[in-house]
C-alpha cells in the first residue's frame, strides 16, 4: 500500500465522520438514532405519523440574516421534499376490528355524509346524473396561491340591463277577493222590447256608416265540356293593345269580349239586346251575346244595389287560352227595358289579362308542376282503369276534368294552389302543338314546343282533334280515329324521344319546328261512351291527319294570374293582379 492509498482512506474516514456528526446534530438524525435503538416493528404495527413541515423562522420571513447558517446536509435533511417522500412511503395503520356478539367481527361503519351532500347524491342518482366530485386532497405541501377570478365579459344584451334604464313596473298580484264575478249576458230570446230596439239601432248605425249596399250574388262556374264548333284559338295568342279594333284581337278571347261590349261592330248583335246584366230572375241567361255561342270559358256573376236608382253588375270570365276578362256595368233598374236595351243609362267598364306565355317558364318550374299536379293526375287515371268503371258521364273529357278536380283539395290541404281546371280543350299550360297541315321538307308533321322543359311527362293531358293514327305494334294499314272532332287522354308513361327540342339557353324557350315523330310514342289512359277507361300506346310517327295539343297541369294562379273565377273588382288592386283597362 503506497502513500496515495493511505491518503484516500484517511479522507474517506474523515468525510464519513463529518456526515455522522451532521446527522446526529440534526433532528432527523436524532430520530433515526433513537429508532435504531428501539426494537424493530413490522410494517403493519408501525404507526403512521405525518411529518411536521419545516417552518421558516421569523427572521428568515423578514429577510434578516440568521446568526447560525445550517450546512448543506442539514438543509437537505430538513427539506420538504424528503419529508413528503417519507410520508408517502410510510405504510397505513392497521384497521381496528370490533368484536360483536358471538365473537363475530363487525365491519367498520361507513362515515355519514353531510346532509347537503346526501340530498344532492339522492337527487342526482334519481335523475341519472353522475355523483358529485370528491373534495380536494390536502397534502403536506404548502397550498399553492389561488389566482383572483377573471371578470366574465358582459353579454351582448348587457346594455338592456344597465342600471340607468328605467325599471319595469309590474302590477301587484291581485288577491282572489279583488276579482269580480263575470256578468251574465242575456240571451237573445230573453230580450224585451227595449233591448231589441237598442240592439237594432246599433245595427242600423253600423251598416248605415259602412255597408249601405244590399247585394245579391249568383255564381255560375259551370264548365262546358262540349268542344266549340268554331275553330280553336291559336296555340300562342298574343296580347293586343286595348286601343286596337275587335277584328285584330280575336287571338285574345278576353279582349274580344270586352270589345264586343264597349265597341260593338255592325256585324255583331247589340250588346245589351238580351239584358243579360239584369239581376235574376228577370233574365234566363247572364252571358253576353259574345259568349252565347262559345263553350271555352268559365264565368261568375254578382249584383249589388246601393240606391234605388243604381245597380252594379260584376262578372268574370276565364277562357281556355288562359286570358281573363272582368266587366262592370252600372245601370238604373227603374228605367224601362226598351231604354236599357238601347244602352240608355248604362255605363260599362272593362279589364282583362292577356294569355300566359308558357315560353317564359323555365324547365325547373315546369318540372315542379309535373311533380305537384301531373303525378296525382296520372294516379287518378290508373285507379280509374283498375276499377273499370266510367268516370263522370263516360265522356273522354270527363276523365281529365275529374282528375284535375280531385287534385285541387289534396294540394290545397298541403298549402298549395289549386290547378287550372279543364276549360274546353285546355287543361293547363300548353307545351306542344302540331297540325298535319304543316309539314317539313321530309314530309313530317312539325309543331312548336313551348317552355324550358323539353320532355312529355306523366300526368300531361293530350288533346286530339280528328286524328288518324296507329297503335304501337299495329298491323300495316290499320289505324285509329281519335276525336269526333275532339278526344282527350292522360299520359301515363311517355316513351323516350328520339331527340329533344332545340331550346335556347335563355327565355323565351321555343322550338318552332319540332317534328311530331321525335316524341316516338305515348302510353295514355282514355275512355269513351262505349268503352270504360283503358290504356293504349299510340305511335306518333304514324299520325298523318289531324291536330294535337299537349298540356302540363299547373297552378291556376300561375296560368291565369288569379286564384279562381271571382268577380272581385277592388280585390284586383289589393292582390296585385296585373291587368289592362279597356274603355
Amino acid at each position: 500500500m503506497n502513500f496515495q492509498d493511505l491518503r484516500r482512506k484517511a479522507e474517506s474516514a474523515a468525510s464519513t465522520a463529518r456526515l455522522a456528526h451532521s446527522l446526529s446534530s440534526s433532528p432527523l438524525g436524532q430520530k433515526l438514532v433513537a429508532a435504531s435503538a428501539q426494537p424493530s416493528l413490522s410494517a403493519a404495527e408501525r404507526p403512521r405519523t405525518p411529518p411536521e413541515p419545516v417552518k421558516p423562522s421569523l427572521a428568515s420571513q423578514r429577510g434578516e440574516n440568521t446568526p447560525s447558517c445550517p450546512s448543506q446536509s442539514q438543509r437537505f435533511a430538513n427539506s420538504t421534499s424528503l419529508q413528503l417522500q417519507a410520508s408517502r412511503n410510510a405504510p397505513p395503520p392497521p384497521p381496528t376490528r370490533r368484536v360483536g356478539e358471538g365473537g363475530r367481527a363487525v365491519p367498520p361503519a361507513r362515515a355519514a355524509k353531510p346532509a347537503g351532500l346526501a340530498a344532492a347524491g339522492a337527487s342526482s342518482s334519481r335523475a341519472g346524473a353522475p355523483p358529485p366530485a370528491p373534495p380536494p386532497r390536502v397534502g403536506s405541501a404548502a397550498p399553492l396561491p389561488v389566482d383572483p377570478p377573471r371578470p366574465v365579459p358582459a353579454p351582448p344584451y348587457a346594455a338592456a340591463l344597465a342600471p340607468t334604464l328605467p325599471a319595469r313596473s309590474h302590477p301587484a298580484a291581485k288577491s282572489p277577493s279583488d276579482f269580480e264575478a263575470p256578468t251574465r249576458r242575456k240571451r237573445f230570446d230573453e230580450y224585451d222590447e227595449r233591448d231589441k230596439g237598442a240592439f237594432f239601432e246599433v245595427l242600423d248605425e253600423f251598416f248605415s256608416s259602412r255597408l249601405t249596399i244590399s247585394t245579391t250574388t249568383n255564381d255560375d262556374t259551370t264548365s262546358h265540356p262540349v268542344p266549340p264548333a268554331t275553330p280553336p284559338l291559336t296555340a300562342r295568342p298574343a296580347s293586343t293593345p286595348a286601343s286596337s279594333s275587335s277584328s285584330s284581337s280575336d287571338s285574345c278571347a278576353a279582349l274580344s269580349l270586352l270589345h264586343s261590349l264597349l265597341h260593338p261592330s255592325p256585324s255583331q248583335p247589340p250588346p245589351f239586346s238580351t239584358l243579360f246584366f239584369l239581376s235574376p230572375p228577370q233574365v234566363t241567361s247572364h252571358l253576353p251575346p259574345f259568349l252565347l255561342s262559345r263553350s271555352d270559358h268559365r264565368t261568375a256573376f254578382s249584383w249589388s244595389q246601393t240606391t234605388p236608382s243604381r245597380m252594379t253588375h260584376l262578372a268574370c270570365a276565364v277562357f281556355a287560352d288562359s286570358s281573363v276578362a272582368w266587366w262592370k256595368i252600372d245601370f238604373d233598374p227603374s228605367l224601362a227595358r226598351e231604354k236599357l236595351a238601347r244602352g240608355e243609362g248604362v255605363r260599362v267598364e272593362g279589364r282583362y289579362r292577356a294569355p300566359t306565355k308558357v315560353e317564359e317558364w323555365s324547365a325547373e318550374e315546369l318540372f315542379e308542376a309535373s311533380e305537384v299536379y301531373g303525378r296525382r293526375v296520372a294516379d287518378f287515371a290508373r285507379r280509374a282503369v283498375e276499377r273499370g268503371q266510367p268516370v263522370g258521364r263516360g265522356e273522354c273529357w270527363d276523365l281529365a276534368h275529374d282528375a284535375l278536380e280531385s287534385v285541387g283539395p289534396k294540394v290545397w290541404a298541403q298549402g298549395g294552389e289549386p290547378p287550372f281546371p279543364s276549360i274546353g280543350r285546355s287543361h293547363g299550360a300548353l307545351l306542344f302543338h302540331a297540325s298535319s297541315a304543316r309539314l317539313d321538307e321530309r314530309g313530317r308533321i312539325v309543331g312548336e314546343w313551348y317552355g324550358g322543359d323539353g320532355y312529355v311527362r306523366q300526368g300531361d293531358v293530350i288533346q286530339w282533334r280528328s286524328v288518324r293514327i296507329r297503335e304501337l305494334g299495329g298491323k300495316e294499314g290499320s289505324y285509329c280515329l281519335l276525336g269526333d272532332p275532339e278526344h282527350t287522354a292522360i299520359v301515363l308513361s311517355p316513351h323516350p324521344p328520339s331527340s329533344p327540342p332545340s331550346l335556347p339557353p335563355s327565355p323565351p324557350y321555343s322550338d318552332p319546328s319540332y317534328p311530331l315523330s321525335s316524341l316516338t310514342a305515348l302510353t295514355v289512359a282514355e275512355q269513351s261512351l262505349s268503352h270504360p277507361p283503358s290504356i293504349r300506346t299510340y305511335d306518333l310517327g304514324t299520325m298523318d291527319e289531324g291536330e294535337v295539343w299537349i298540356y302540363r297541369p299547373a297552378s291556376m294562379r300561375r296560368v291565369t294570374g288569379v286564384r279562381g273565377v271571382e268577380t272581385g273588382w277592388e280585390e284586383l288592386d289589393r292582390e296585385g293582379v296585373e291587368y289592362q283597362t279597356v274603355r
